[in-house]
């Protein structure tokens, strides 16, 4: 969704089990690009599938939604209106199109807690918006 920025997902991403401690190395396609039989990045066997459904179903919304609004956001640059913090304090970024803003997308980047009540009121259309993916249920969006 940032239309001047390349976007990438590894082959199995979208099903990928939970590790709290790293896998074993078979439940990482990128391993299996080296092919190495011997050391730490060594493969044994079949690559292990995850069967994370929450994941699944939410990384394929977010795909659907994508392609149904790519070209109205593709080709134009990014307008941040909560830049990223480079510094690690504010873990909720924001942004929309800078020449014909249609959408306004907004993200929590902390994986332990839940972002606090995000306001847009001071923003030209704010009073237009749709709700439409989060995968918080108890974020609260004010317009």
């Amino acid at each position: 969704f940032l239309s001047d920025m390349p976007s990438y997902m590894s082959l199995g991403f979208e099903q990928r089990d939970i590790h709290f401690s790293p896998a074993p190395n078979e439940h990482y396609t990128k391993l299996y690009v080296f092919q190495l039989t011997e050391g730490p990045k060594a493969t044994h066997s079949k690559y292990q599938w995850g069967k994370n459904a929450e994941l699944f179903k939410g990384l394929t919304t977010l795909r659907k939604i994508s392609e149904e609004i790519c070209s109205a956001i593709a080709n134009q640059s990014t307008q941040w209106l909560i830049a990223p913090d480079f510094t690690g304090k504010n873990k909720v970024i924001a942004w929309t199109q800078s020449e014909h803003p249609q959408y306004l997308f907004i993200v929590n980047l902390d994986t332990e807690h839940e972002s606090e009540e995000i306001s847009f009121k001071n923003i030209v259309g704010a009073k237009h918006l749709e709700h439409i993916f989060t995968s918080n249920k108890k974020t609260d969006i004010a317009c």
